[in-house]
């Protein structure tokens, strides 16, 4: 492939470790990635972050740059009827600490009949 042919990154997995609908191993994940040479994926399971150790060594032993991320429920008031749903992907150890937060804010304070949720403030 020669440096000027665009390449596909996939932004939205999720793995084995997203608790609603992740399918995909994370081994299996970098593989295929690595295989359709990939310069980097990401993972973004719904509202964790648990396979983020296991995805970051798999990535970085293959040569692939792993992104991490997650899929996050943004509810802003009681009666909205429907969430929206928000893909944040961390770009460094400050973002990736501030996604934690975030998703431990969730759970800790956001839940409503067992469902994590975030406000567009929170994000903002």
């Amino acid at each position: 492939m020669n440096s000027n042919t665009p390449q596909f990154i996939h932004l939205k997995n999720h793995t084995e470790y997203s608790l609603v609908d992740g399918l995909i191993r994370v081994n299996s994940l970098v593989k295929e990635a690595k295989k359709l040479n990939m310069p980097a994926v990401a993972v973004t399971d719904h509202t964790n972050l648990f396979a983020t150790v296991k995805f970051y060594r798999s990535a970085i032993g293959s040569g692939v740059k792993p992104i991490v991320g997650a899929d996050v429920l943004i509810k802003d008031t009681a009666d909205q009827k429907t969430p929206y749903l928000l893909t944040l992907l961390v770009q460094n150890r400050e973002g990736y600490l501030g996604l934690s937060e975030l998703i431990s804010d969730a759970y800790l304070d956001g839940q409503e009949k067992g469902i994590a949720y975030l406000t567009s403030e929170q994000v903002l």
